[in-house]
């Protein structure tokens, strides 16, 4: 009995540790544009205005294979490191999830700031 429970409970951890997508640095390689983003709940955001008008999302991602990415949003262009383990990826102090990723879409969760879903586009000279 006590073999079976042990077999259950490594079983199960072995199942968890295989829920998380892992990703390599090679899936994220080049520039990508965010589109859009959205709460968790889906909505688009139309609703927050600054300056009197709707917020769009503006930020660029470039990421490089020596870790090193550009990143440019509205306020700055910075120059920084990412790391990228299973399906968390580091961008400076900035903490995200890949929720999605295909050739020609990435999603990503803001996993300290809004919680924010990020849809990027990768950009067609790649």
């Amino acid at each position: 009995m006590r073999r079976i429970v042990l077999f259950i409970i490594v079983t199960i951890c072995f199942s968890y540790e295989g829920l998380s997508q892992k990703y390599n640095k090679e899936d994220i390689m080049g520039a990508w544009t965010a589109y859009k983003e959205t709460t968790l709940e889906g909505d688009d955001g139309s609703s927050i205005t600054f300056s009197g008008k709707p917020f769009k999302v503006k930020l660029d991602l470039v990421f490089y294979d020596n870790s090193k990415v550009k990143r440019i949003n509205w306020i700055e262009e910075l120059d920084t490191v990412y790391s990228l383990k299973k399906d968390t990826l580091r961008i400076s102090h900035f903490i995200y999830t890949i929720k999605k990723l295909t050739l020609d879409e990435l999603v990503l969760k803001e996993e300290k700031l809004m919680g924010n879903l990020i849809y990027l586009h990768r950009n067609s000279e790649n």
